[in-house]
């Protein structure tokens, strides 16, 4: 029941989402971010509160979130999708938010400008009072509940993996024993963009278990000092059984 919750203080959940980073799988690193904003906000209660702000570093932190897991093309050279994600989420639940005079309604403007400071200095009164008060009101947790929703679609799965592994498992087939290459090679070096790297360290895992299945041996023991670097880099020679 309400009667026994109390309101959620922004930096009793924050240290538990600090030790997150610590988990390198993302995988496991996105359900135990999950699973402890789902505990805290299940036994928290929350009110509306005219003095939050969807607006300044939070709006930027929610869009960006968005458009990284929707894929947009303008975001560049983020080699972890999940995991920058995350971050965008932790720091909207776990940090004050900053405004700019930006963020004053537009009906406030001539010119491109702010017509009076004083606008700007009430709005940012009003969002400094919210931070003070340290607590996610309603409105606030609705933001963080829809980012919560759209990280959970994430399911790790890689769009196309299975023609991805019959096309290499193909090229290896018609690569003449004693052949020495590597997955990257075997992909194409673009694929480097197309994918970060835990995405191509799953098509490897996929390509080599489906090699087994084949009786393909990609055999590993000329680079075998070479086990630290990248699994996709690291070069082999194809046998068969």
């Amino acid at each position: 029941m309400q009667l026994f919750r109390k309101k959620l203080k922004r930096d009793k959940i924050a240290k538990e989402l600090y030790e997150c980073r610590k988990i390198e799988d993302n995988q496991e690193y996105k359900e135990k971010f999950i699973n402890i904003v789902n505990k805290y906000f299940s036994k928290s209660y929350f009110e509306n509160d005219e003095t939050f702000i969807m607006g300044g570093r939070k709006k930027i932190l929610f869009d960006e979130f968005n458009n990284i897991l929707d894929g947009n093309k303008d975001i560049k050279g983020i080699d972890n999708p999940i995991r920058f994600a995350i971050g965008d989420l932790e720091e909207f639940i776990c940090n004050n938010n900053h405004l700019s005079a930006e963020d004053v309604d537009k009906s406030k403007w001539k010119d491109e400008k702010v017509i009076d400071g004083k606008y700007f200095i009430e709005l940012r009164n009003k969002n400094d009072k919210y931070s003070k008060e340290g607590y996610i009101c309603l409105q606030e947790k609705q933001y963080i509940e829809k980012m919560i929703s759209r990280l959970k679609e994430e399911n790790g799965s890689i769009k196309g993996l299975d023609e991805i592994i019959t096309n290499l498992i193909n090229k290896l087939h018609n690569l003449p024993n004693g052949t020495e290459t590597s997955i990257i090679k075997l992909l194409g070096y673009d694929s480097l963009s197309k994918y970060n790297n835990d995405e191509l360290t799953k098509i490897c895992y996929a390509v080599f278990k489906k090699c087994e299945q084949d009786n393909i041996i990609l055999d590993f023991s000329e680079h075998a000092d070479e086990k630290t670097g990248q699994i996709y880099n690291i070069e082999f020679i194809k046998k068969k059984h």
